[in-house]
């Protein structure tokens, strides 16, 4: 009958490497409010000039409540991932 083969264990050792190389320097807490309020700002533009075809005023007044939707919704990210 057979026997079964098996690995032999590593016979060398495998010295431990340092991460200084790819150590990026300290991390720094990063907001969810630069990512949503960028793309809120886009979206309510676009509500605006759907809503109001080309006028300008409408907008950049979309731009604006979009900003300030992103903003609070941003800020709502960071305080539920803050809790953890």
């Amino acid at each position: 009958m057979p026997k079964s083969r098996q690995r032999s264990a590593h016979k060398h050792h495998h010295p431990n490497q340092s991460n200084s190389t790819l150590d990026t320097g300290p991390k720094t807490p990063r907001s969810a409010r630069a990512f949503t309020m960028p793309i809120s700002a886009l979206f309510g533009a676009g509500i605006g000039w759907f809503a109001a075809g080309d006028s300008v005023l409408w907008i950049i007044a979309g731009a604006l409540a979009g900003l300030g939707i992103g903003h609070y919704i941003g800020l709502r990210m960071d305080e539920a991932f803050s809790r953890k």
